[in-house]
């Protein structure tokens, strides 16, 4: 029993010598995390501070208010267009993927792109888009400008889209109709502000307005041939709500007052 005191001693040494180690690290780690956690926290507040308030969701009876709060607040969509891509089928697919036509396949092309219809405390109703003549949906609306752009309020950053989260249990989806989406078809035309001296004023709203909302855009290259173009709707499918989709009033669309009273800075970076 003498002998087994010492190997007692420094078994008990040896526990407590690693509970303190344990303990100090899981002090380290919890300091280490908050700090992490107030650090995001505030770069998270510090990036919303550059985009605009959020606004509540129209009720669903009032289709042209939903696609104009849709339009006014979300910051992406897709952008649809012919393609003028001729490379995308090759002679060796099998003939029943072509049309029977001599003519070229018409093929439309997606593509995701930012736009805004104004400042934050302005709606025009109007998509404005910042493209390059170098990117694919650009080269082709010089062949057939005729566009559709989709938006989702799966991308809204704002807490009225339960249904369209996707989760486990849940019955929220993109798809599900009380996730609203609207697809607007127009002409895409460049804004272009050497034509008049309205157009001129069009051009430095609405591009003031993508570098305010869209900050980013204010740093991209400048040898890319940036321009700013807009949609000019001729046609308006929604769908809000069980029991079918919805073709708008273009007319009542742009009628409507989102009743917006926002302080906006006007300290925005133009680029020349």
């Amino acid at each position: 029993m003498v002998k087994e005191a010492p190997s007692k001693m420094k078994f008990a040494t040896t526990l407590i010598a690693t509970l303190l180690l344990f303990s100090c690290a899981f002090i380290v780690i919890g300091s280490s995390s908050s700090s992490s956690s107030d650090s995001l926290s505030l770069s998270n507040e510090d990036d919303n501070d550059t985009l605009c308030p959020s606004l509540p969701k129209p009720s669903w009876k009032d289709k042209e208010k939903t696609a104009r709060w849709m339009v006014h607040t979300l910051d992406y969509g897709v952008l649809s267009t012919i393609s003028t891509r001729t490379d995308i089928f090759n002679d060796d697919d099998d003939d029943d993927t072509l049309p029977s036509s001599s003519s070229p396949p018409v093929i439309p092309f997606g593509n995701v792109y930012s736009f805004v219809d104004g400042p934050c405390n302005k709606s025009t109703g109007i998509p404005y888009l910042y493209g390059s003549s170098m990117d694919q949906s650009m080269k082709d609306v010089t062949s057939n400008n005729v566009v559709s752009l989709t938006l989702t309020e799966a991308s809204s950053r704002d807490g009225s889209k339960n249904s369209c989260v996707v989760q486990q249990g849940g019955w929220g989806d993109p798809e599900m109709p009380t996730c609203a989406r609207v697809v607007i078809t127009g002409k895409l035309v460049r804004v272009d502000p050497n034509n008049n001296e309205e157009e001129e004023m069009e051009f430095e709203m609405a591009q003031t307005s993508l570098f305010q909302r869209h900050p980013s855009m204010s740093y991209w290259p400048d040898d890319h041939d940036w321009f700013v173009s807009k949609i000019v709707i001729s046609d308006m499918w929604l769908l809000d709500m069980f029991g079918g989709a919805s073709i708008l009033d273009v007319d009542r669309y742009f009628s409507i007052d989102l009743g917006l009273v926002v302080d906006v800075v006007d300290d925005v970076v133009v680029k020349e």
